[in-house]
């Protein structure tokens, strides 16, 4: 995975115009931390990121495969045992 500062910015600004995905496509998105191929894996701890809202220095400084193993934990302690189906409000 390349990393494009025009891509980049590209992606942000589209992040910024459509918003995040809903936050009921997370437990899809947590399926793909597993996934065999490392971008995939990345992209989606990504995605993940943004769509659950998650913050602070466990994930604002990770980068790689640091950011997915960070995200992986959140998911299977935390993220896991939330009901993403809810209301879209009710985001942790």
């Amino acid at each position: 995975e390349q990393d494009d500062p025009y891509l980049r910015l590209s992606a942000e600004e589209t992040i910024r115009v459509l918003s995040p995905a809903p936050s009921r496509t997370i437990p899809y998105l947590a399926r793909l931390l597993y996934h065999q191929n490392p971008a995939i894996c990345r992209r989606s701890a990504k995605a993940i990121v943004v769509t659950a809202g998650l913050s602070g220095p466990g994930y604002a400084e990770k980068t790689g495969e640091d950011l997915v193993l960070a995200v992986r934990k959140w998911w299977e302690e935390t993220g896991g045992k939330i009901d993403w189906a809810k209301d879209e409000k009710t985001k942790p």
